[in-house]
């Protein structure tokens, strides 16, 4: 499911956990060394600034392409959404590749393509009717979300998946009648209370979760 291989995000969270205990005084320079010949990290994430120029970079060269294929399909309303459907199925495709081939993780080329791939999709869809339902918005912005969440590994876009799931939950929630309105969040305490005893379960249980120690923690403050 995962894009990256298990040994690139494991060697990537074995070299974070040693920099914090460098940091903290727990072990050596020498020893940190050591830790990252041994778990050599291949994944592509620049610094800080560089991520940024990346990120407007790529969102720059994202209006650009929508306009240019907006030229082609923008005549209508059916084209229109066709033209958005296709720009987010070319950001998608760009993302594979600059995830799979290049190995870029966090690098602000892949972020600013995961919100295109989104904005593109929730274009489309609202494109003939403002009006849709928020319920229906969210279960798709749940799914979308969730999926490159999953495949990406990407705290955003678990956060933006958590979010999503808390709408769909609230929204649906408030039209069982008054009595449920009332408790509603009392409801939603106990699902947000659901969602991070999972997480801690998976932590503890599941050995590849270090794949998403970045997606919890951004959840875990949510939850």
């Amino acid at each position: 499911m995962q894009i990256y291989k298990p040994d690139e995000l494991y060697n990537r969270y074995v070299q974070n956990q040693s920099l914090k205990a460098f940091e903290e005084g727990l072990i050596s320079a020498h020893s940190l060394h050591r830790v990252k010949e041994a778990y050599p990290d291949a994944l592509y994430t620049p610094n800080f600034f560089i991520r940024i120029a990346l990120f407007l970079l790529t969102g720059v060269a994202v209006i650009f392409s929508t306009a240019l294929i907006g030229m082609l399909f923008f005549s209508s309303e059916n084209t229109a959404i066709a033209g958005l459907v296709l720009m987010a199925l070319i950001s998608y495709a760009a993302l594979e590749l600059f995830a799979g081939r290049k190995k870029y993780y966090n690098a602000g080329v892949d972020n600013a393509l995961m919100i295109s791939v989104v904005a593109f999709i929730i274009s489309a869809w609202l494109f003939n009717d403002t009006s849709v339902d928020g319920r229906l918005i969210s279960a798709v912005m749940m799914l979308v979300c969730g999926w490159l969440s999953l495949r990406f590994t990407d705290a955003l876009m678990a956060v933006l998946c958590y979010i999503s799931l808390t709408y769909f939950l609230f929204s649906n929630l408030i039209e069982l009648g008054s009595f449920i309105k009332t408790i509603a969040p009392i409801l939603m305490m106990v699902s947000a209370a659901v969602v991070y005893g999972v997480f801690q379960r998976l932590r503890s249980h599941k050995k590849d979760f270090h794949s998403y120690h970045r997606c919890y923690t951004h959840i875990a403050q949510f939850a």
